[in-house]
């Protein structure tokens, strides 16, 4: 079956290629954070590189989102009904730029919904798939995940458009293979945890797996609030995608780097990584310079 009946996005709402490739192209703002000056004597201390955009926060492109929710039995009772608070949050934090499909799995997995745009009316049809949902059966998250990521490969719409899966699961699965196992290429799977008795190395693993995944456990009504704000702050400001950033060192040895599940690769001059970055340099004893100069933040 294939998933290439996603709706497009009305004109008088586009984002058009002319603009998006406008905000691709704009200037982004490295920020370093550091002590001011260093030490003499040689020493090892961390700076941290911070990538913003510098134009507009206003104007962003799409985001393509699919939620793949857990429906397998253990999720009865309050597992169930925090997630579905975490859906009808979610939604209303969508715009109509953005598109959202649902997919859940027991031991089967089923897409409820393709990727449509949200409205108004697109919103109260989600909020009834979601008010409706029961728990029952087993637990194949490998199903869930694999038909989410099919969901956004069949895509027709996908120029400029960000791409994302949120996977909400307690992670006890129990048929047919290891999800953590699953190929999800550079789609980012941010997990969420429900449960006190949730598995979060099943979880994690799978968020570890992708390029920008997290993991979050959301125990209490605080913590669900949080961890999902979170996550569609990223998602909803997202200006640029595919941003290579490259540290070039000078007089100092760059020791370690903290990147996250973000590719990495170096040399013996410079490193090249991505999004946000700690460093820990090791200084060589010139004084007044506090790490790596002049980095510079490209688009390939």
């Amino acid at each position: 079956m294939s998933f290439n009946d996603d709706e497009p996005i009305v004109a008088s709402q586009d984002v058009s290629a002319k603009k998006s490739t406008a905000i691709l192209a704009g200037k982004t703002k490295v920020t370093i954070i550091k002590k001011t000056t260093a030490p003499l004597e040689e020493s090892e201390f961390k700076v941290m590189l911070e990538l913003t955009a510098a134009g507009s926060g206003s104007d962003r492109t799409g985001v393509d989102l699919v939620t793949v929710l857990d429906v397998s039995g253990s999720m009865e009772g309050e597992k169930l009904e925090k997630m579905k608070i975490a859906m009808l949050f979610m939604i209303k934090k969508l715009s109509p730029i953005d598109r959202l499909s649902v997919v859940t799995f027991n031991g089967v997995s089923h897409r409820l919904c393709p990727l449509q745009q949200i409205t108004e009316n697109s919103q109260r049809e989600i909020e009834n798939l979601v008010n409706a949902l029961i728990a029952d059966g087993g637990t194949n998250i490998s199903a869930g995940l694999q038909t989410g990521l099919k969901v956004l490969n069949d895509r027709r719409l996908t120029s400029w458009r960000a791409v994302g899966i949120m996977l909400m699961s307690d992670g006890q699965q129990n048929e047919d293979g290891d999800a953590t196992q699953v190929l999800v290429g550079n789609v980012p799977v941010y997990t969420f945890g429900f449960g006190a008795d949730h598995d979060p190395r099943v979880l994690n693993a799978i968020a570890n797996h992708s390029m920008g995944g997290t993991f979050s456990h959301v125990s209490n009504q605080n913590n669900l609030s949080i961890a999902f704000s979170q996550c569609l702050a990223g998602l909803l400001t997202m200006a640029v995608q595919d941003l290579k950033l490259t540290v070039t060192k000078v007089e100092s040895t760059i020791v370690k780097v903290s990147a996250g599940n973000y590719p990495q690769s170096r040399d013996d001059l410079s490193l090249a990584l991505w999004y946000f970055i700690w460093l820990s340099i090791q200084q060589r004893g010139t004084q007044g310079h506090s790490g790596p100069s002049s980095p510079c933040a490209s688009s390939p």
